[in-house]
């Protein structure tokens, strides 16, 4: 799954690590961890254990870990593409 962002026009970063607290659910709605690899301004979003995937979450567990910000250094906010 492939996430694009706004206010990231310098791009988007990590700080040299995988992007973390990432998950990935298919249409039987359960999420699994997942791997995120950046490319420019986006956010490619994979797990072995979903082929088909149709939500994500980022930093949605109760201590996330999360390690994604803009360019500018500014962290991206929890998020999640599904509403269930």
């Amino acid at each position: 799954m492939r996430l694009r962002f706004t206010h990231a026009d310098t791009g988007l970063i990590a700080h040299d690590r995988p992007v973390q607290s990432l998950l990935l659910a298919g249409e039987d709605r359960r999420f699994y961890p997942a791997e995120g690899r950046l490319d420019g301004a986006t956010l490619l979003v994979s797990s072995r254990q979903v082929p088909n995937p149709v939500a994500v979450r980022y930093a949605w567990t109760g201590a996330p870990g999360a390690n994604l910000f803009n360019g500018s250094g500014l962290p991206a906010a929890p998020f999640r593409s599904d509403a269930w």
